[in-house]
């Protein structure tokens, strides 16, 4: 991914906290069967070393787990927050558009998991990350049993974080008075993503984020 200095995140608890929030990934391959792409739900793990890894599933009878029977390399790409950037934000007056966004790619080794234990551990894990925003009550534990036969129709990916790029594109190579008008004017923003660009933004600005 191209990532200019001024746009590389640094802080790993920036893009653990993205990746948390933004985890309905890319899971791509490039095996015997030419480029692969499976959009699924991640979450992150501590590997049997210790390190940091990502944990996914995919259907059985898709082939695209086959690529990595061998531990070949995956890729798995993260968007968080974006937004168009008009330059009637700017302080400047000659601008041209942009885009803010956050991205986060992840690269290794992957490796499959077919043993039902660790599967159900996964399984019940993003259940309840997911449900536990919806307070509807539903208790994935007390279902599980109705639901084991499911487990043998699918097959869990892991994939180390052995290389993590992070772009937070927010506008840091303008001026402060440049990303003060674009935060401003997404701040006021009725769509929740544009005015999670600005929570971006006024972060940086408060850190001195002008690399």
């Amino acid at each position: 991914m191209y990532t200019p200095r001024s746009f590389r995140e640094g802080d790993a608890q920036v893009i653990r906290d993205l990746i948390s929030r933004y985890s309905f990934g890319i899971l791509i391959s490039c095996g015997e069967r030419g480029l692969q792409a499976t959009h699924v739900p991640f979450e992150i793990i501590t590997d049997e070393g210790g390190s940091d890894a990502l944990m996914c599933h995919v259907a059985r009878a898709n082939p695209h787990w086959r690529d990595f029977e061998s531990g070949g390399t995956a890729l798995v790409c993260f968007v968080g927050p974006h937004t168009y950037v008009s330059p009637a934000w700017y302080a400047e007056p000659y601008a041209v558009p942009t885009w803010n966004y956050a991205a986060v790619h992840v690269r290794g080794p992957a490796r499959l998991v077919h043993d039902t234990d660790a599967l159900r551990a996964h399984v019940i894990r993003l259940s309840r990350q997911y449900e536990s925003t919806l307070e509807s009550g539903w208790d994935v534990v007390a279902m599980v049993s109705r639901f084991e036969h499911e487990l043998r129709a699918i097959v869990g990916i892991v994939i180390p974080m052995e290389v993590v790029e992070a772009k937070f594109k927010f506008n840091q190579n303008r001026s402060r008075r440049d990303q003060e008008g674009v935060a401003a004017a997404l701040r006021g923003s009725p769509d929740p993503m544009q005015r999670e660009v600005a929570e971006i933004m006024e972060r940086n600005l408060r850190r001195g984020s002008l690399r």
